[in-house]
């Protein structure tokens, strides 16, 4: 997988957090299931990956809402947005603007 292709959806998801008239959580939860299948299945550059990692484990630290039965009812990203404060939010989408910055470096231009 290219290291383009990762650049594209995070422009993609970072243009959405900013032009989007929703609040703040809606948009986090829009970005990083915007970026979520792309950086998951990627295994190439790993500042890249380990970024993400941890902006995946600040969105799922309170986990799945479930039943009785164990039947998921909410994910565990949606639950953790839930429980962030604006300002929480925001520093996790500054961190999808840092990835973002990284990734477009000049090591990684020609990748």
């Amino acid at each position: 997988m290219s290291i383009n292709l990762l650049k594209n959806q995070l422009a993609v998801a970072i243009f959405s957090m900013a032009t989007d008239k929703s609040n703040i959580k809606l948009r986090l939860k829009h970005a990083y299931n915007n970026c979520k299948l792309v950086f998951d299945a990627y295994v190439g550059y790993e500042l890249a990956i380990s970024d993400w990692k941890g902006i995946k484990l600040s969105l799922k630290s309170h986990g799945p809402v479930k039943d009785s039965k164990g039947n998921e009812l909410i994910s565990s990203v949606e639950n953790t947005v839930d429980y962030l404060s604006e300002d929480e939010c925001v520093k996790i989408a500054e961190r999808l603007v840092e990835l973002y910055k990284r990734l477009n470096g000049p090591v990684h231009d020609n990748q």
